[in-house]
């Protein structure tokens, strides 16, 4: 006869794994992640306004007024799209009194993944000795292969 109250503690102990929520785009050839605390919304009709040397620009959306982005200043090495037809939308801190957005423009609609802790990881030392990747906070190892960069959201404005 089978020990079933022996089989189901042995289910009952097991520690589950945290998890994080992610967003997944991709930019160019690479894939990126955001989490997913800090994504406000995904919009489709937008217009930039008053382009600076950097590449940011404005983006009206209902009543506010959100910096846009340039993605290509933080990832030069990456081909500009020809279209971004998605602006991720981003608060920053939620402790600040007045809401302050950054927009992020998209290629392609973005993922939401739900990554177990374990597949993040710290970039390693001598992949960037120039610091030149301040954008990037850690690298995540998804399930089915390959590397997605986990996004800094200090360097992109998003935390303090």
């Amino acid at each position: 006869m089978t020990d079933f109250k022996r089989r189901f503690q042995a289910k009952k102990q097991q520690t589950p794994i945290p998890t994080q929520k992610v967003l997944v785009f991709g930019w160019g050839f690479e894939q990126y992640a955001i989490a997913i605390e800090q994504v406000l919304r995904i919009v489709t009709d937008f217009t930039p306004h008053g382009q600076l040397n950097n590449g940011h620009s404005l983006v009206k959306y209902q009543n506010d007024v959100i910096t846009l982005l340039n993605l290509q200043t933080l990832f030069p090495q990456v081909p500009p799209p020809t279209a971004t037809p998605y602006l991720l939308i981003c608060q920053r801190s939620h402790r600040q009194t007045t809401p302050d957005y950054i927009g992020i423009p998209l290629t392609e609609m973005p993922k939401v993944l739900d990554i177990p802790r374990p597949q993040f990881a710290p970039l390693p030392p001598s992949y960037d000795t120039q610091q030149e990747l301040k954008a990037i906070e850690q690298v995540i190892y998804p399930e089915q292969g390959g590397i997605i960069f986990y996004l800094n959201p200090a360097y992109l404005g998003l935390a303090e």
